[in-house]
């Protein structure tokens, strides 16, 4: 009901896309901050990277990425 609704008024379809490019720049710039934050050696780097090459190649359920950074982690911080 809701979208045959909005999708029927300009302004209301211009309001959606307004909103979703805004998100969207959000996102992006979290995910710029989250990056400068987070990849501060280069064992962090290569899972970065790994995790994004397995989500864009595989049909993985992202849970076990996060299982697998985890592990890293932990495995990362007895090592040290």
């Amino acid at each position: 009901r809701i979208v045959g609704w909005m999708q029927r008024r300009p302004v209301a379809t211009a309001f959606l896309r307004g909103v979703t490019a805004g998100s969207l720049g959000l996102m992006a710039a979290v995910l710029v901050d989250l990056v400068d934050v987070a990849a501060t050696d280069a064992l962090s780097v290569a899972a970065i990277v790994a995790s994004v090459v397995v989500l864009v190649r595989a049909n993985l359920n992202s849970a076990w990425l996060m299982g697998a950074g985890v592990a890293i982690g932990v495995i990362h911080g007895l090592a040290a």
